[in-house]
């Protein structure tokens, strides 16, 4: 926090405070302060974009597209500026403030603290169009080492890594339903037969916005996700192809399933290096995250 010492000295304080009470209220704000940061820094780097409104003179931003429908947390992001606001005005970026909680949210939920460098701005641009640059749930592996690393410049281990991310949070039947039927009406090989079968009745009775766990202990960050990937208990089709479609991506999944250490350095190394895709050095501070000052 060295960027904010002298003018917001206890900003860290602040955000993980309002972070860690929102948490132990609802511990599913975990994953999806995780996904909001993700979600930011894919499009158009980390400048929070997505956390801006939609407006007529604006059209319609990123938080409303059709993929980022299902975005939670954003009332969390809105107290932490608030607390933030009323103590350091105008100092304290949003984007910083999706860094911080993301990284307050794994620390809450798996003890795993890393150092968040500061200093993001906040841009002026959010466009719906843009979330075409997110990763699809439906990307296998070979696709997701071109995204990760040809595209953006992440190590195959830190693109594992952050996959691993899933460890938190549940998904939609409307991003994993094409491996229950969409293979020619036979559920997709790579998935453990009992699994499917739990989540073809999910999906009939819920439809597209029923939800399932991504991994087995979904408000916890550990290694589970790993093991689930070797159980053939992956949810997405990005997660399981992470075994079962490449040998590259597949020492990693191993690796990390055996030593949850690995795993983590991954895991830091790789939210350091997302952290600073792309950044705006024209942007500014909003005063409200929702719009341009």
């Amino acid at each position: 926090m060295d960027y904010y010492s002298m003018t917001c000295p206890h900003a860290d304080e602040i955000v993980r405070g309002v972070v860690f009470k929102a948490l132990e209220k609802d511990p599913n704000l975990a994953a999806s302060l995780l996904r909001l940061h993700f979600h930011d820094c894919f499009v158009r780097g980390c400048d929070a974009s997505v956390l801006l409104d939609s407006t007529k003179a604006h059209g319609t931003a990123e938080k409303d597209a059709l993929t980022n429908k299902s975005l939670r947390g954003f009332e969390v992001i809105d107290a932490v500026k608030a607390a933030l606001e009323a103590q350091c005005p105008g100092t304290v970026s949003c984007a910083d403030v999706l860094a911080l909680a993301a990284r307050d949210s794994v620390y809450m939920a798996g003890d795993l603290y890393y150092m968040v460098p500061m200093g993001r701005k906040d841009g002026y641009v959010s466009r719906a169009a843009d979330t075409s640059a997110l990763p699809a749930a439906t990307l296998n592996a070979s696709e997701l080492i071109k995204v990760f690393v040809r595209d953006h410049g992440f190590t195959v281990p830190e693109l594992v890594a952050l996959s691993g991310g899933h460890t938190l949070g549940q998904a939609h039947c409307a991003n994993f339903k094409n491996r229950l039927s969409g293979l020619g009406n036979r559920v997709d090989p790579t998935m453990d037969a009992w699994m499917a079968a739990s989540l073809a009745k999910t999906c009939k009775k819920g439809g597209d916005g029923a939800t399932a766990k991504l991994d087995a202990t979904s408000n916890a960050f550990d290694a589970e996700y790993f093991k689930g990937l070797q159980a053939r208990r992956g949810l997405l089709t990005s997660d399981q192809t992470l075994l079962n479609g490449s040998p590259e991506t597949a020492m990693y999944v191993n690796q990390f399933a055996d030593s949850p250490d690995a795993f983590f350095d991954a895991f830091v190394q790789g939210m350091g290096r997302m952290g600073q895709l792309d950044l705006n050095s024209d942007g500014n501070v909003r005063i409200s995250c929702r719009v341009i000052n």
